[in-house]
């Protein structure tokens, strides 16, 4: 039996970047400083607001530059004003809002780093704006995957009361990206489930960044809930496939319901490995149902993943005893037919039935199925009725397979299995 695999959740890193695209150049825009003044009032407060003559013609045309991309002259003009001596705290907040523009606009983070946080601690911007720099300054660090800083600014953005939710994206993503996933998974939880108790669904890359992390973690009990998110919301084969094998790791199922489970999995589109396939024929031998062997046993020679190696003769021994069961069934069901009839039970109509089920002969099938259930079905009643419901729908009578498996309401494997073959007529794969 193939153990359980997350084997198609790599996350997509080069997609991550693409969530980060923070407008980083309007916000560290040009500040324009105030002219200087003699206007009445007090004299320390006209030094704290204004800046000398000598800053204010440095800075002067430096908007035309970095519009037309003169980078060089621009830092020029900025060194200029920045060689002022005794500058006061306010000169240097311009100085260095300046300066950030143009180390945005020329792309040199190292430079625009340094500059934007020497105006963010300046704590003289509006608090808006205060938080916009932080925001973008989180944003600029992420793109050059700078994840602690990343960290920490969006952190520090979040405790300062900035709520736009892209930057707990990010900072979900950095945690992640710097190898800190318990405090990726705690933000995501945190971040899903508030997306989810206001009506809406989180993006397929939150799900993956949450499993992920799950998994880095080894929060081995969230892999089933988020799975089911994602094949809910993204079906994929892949999503159904992991999904599939973790339910079957947490429940373990009896041997009894792994043939309802290689079911679904065929259902679904997913392709079954070598050791599925005998497994899954041998549990439908076991059932008394060697066409249904027979078929699965077909698709594994004819794919290649049968038939060789250190397994080939035990495989094609398999084949012959279900292609020999197969005949005889077809040549005896008349006469079991008859017998399960005269029964008081109808178990053994049931199964008389999927096995004509199996053998493609679906109306037959069916119908000996149903009389079954009407007869009554003594031991395991609600198992019989999820088999009908995969005959119906091997039948492609999908509405009445649908409609059997939601009156299945069992705390157990069969109404585990009639709940996935729910979800799975509902939210069908998709590739």
């Amino acid at each position: 039996m193939s153990p359980f695999r997350l084997n198609t959740l790599v996350l997509r890193l080069a997609a991550l970047g693409l969530t980060a695209g923070f407008a980083l150049a309007q916000t560290a825009a040009f500040a324009a400083p105030a002219e200087p003044t003699d206007a009445a009032k007090p004299a320390a407060e006209v030094k704290a607001d204004t800046v000398r003559p000598p800053i204010f013609k440095a800075l002067q045309g430096l908007p035309e530059l970095i519009k037309a991309k003169k980078y060089k002259e621009a830092y020029e003009k900025v060194d200029e004003a920045d060689r002022t001596p005794d500058k006061t705290p306010y000169e240097s907040f311009i100085i260095n809002r300046n300066r950030g523009a143009v180390a945005v606009g020329a792309g040199d983070t190292a430079i625009a780093g340094k500059a934007i946080e020497a105006v963010i601690e300046a704590k003289r911007l509006p608090p808006a704006e205060q938080l916009s720099y932080m925001l973008a300054l989180g944003g600029m660090y992420y793109n050059v995957k700078d994840y602690p800083n990343t960290v920490k600014w969006l952190k520090r953005y979040a405790a300062e009361g900035g709520t736009d939710p892209q930057g707990n994206t990010v900072l979900a993503q950095a945690y992640y990206l710097n190898n800190d996933f318990a405090n990726a998974y705690k933000l995501l939880s945190a971040e899903l489930a508030a997306t989810e108790k206001a009506g809406k669904v989180p993006t397929e890359l939150q799900y993956q960044l949450l499993l992920n992390s799950a998994v880095k973690t080894n929060n081995k009990p969230a892999f089933a809930p988020i799975l089911e998110k994602l094949v809910t919301h993204y079906p994929t084969r892949d999503y159904w496939n992991d999904f599939l094998q973790s339910r079957r790791i947490k429940a373990a199922y009896p041997e009894s319901a792994l043939l309802d489970f290689y079911r679904l999995k065929l259902a679904l589109g997913i392709k079954l490995e070598g050791d599925e396939i005998m497994d899954m024929a041998e549990l439908a031998m076991h059932a008394g149902l060697p066409a249904e062997a027979k078929k699965v046993l077909d698709t594994g020679f004819q794919s290649g993943l049968l038939g060789k190696g250190k397994d080939a003769k035990a495989e094609k021994k398999l084949f012959d005893q279900a292609t020999k069961g197969a005949a005889d069934d077809l040549k005896t069901m008349a006469t079991g037919e008859a017998s399960a009839q005269k029964a008081k039970d109808g178990l053994g109509l049931v199964n008389l039935g999927y096995a004509f089920v199996s053998s493609g002969q679906f109306d037959k099938g069916i119908a000996l199925m149903e009389e079954g259930i009407r007869k009554g079905v003594a031991k395991r009643p609600t198992e019989a009725k999820l088999h009908l419901g995969e005959a119906y729908f091997l039948a492609g009578r999908k509405p009445e397979a649908l409609a059997v498996f939601q009156t299945i309401q069992d705390k157990d494997a069969t109404g585990d299995f009639a709940r996935y073959w729910t979800m799975s007529l509902n939210h069908p794969a998709s590739k």
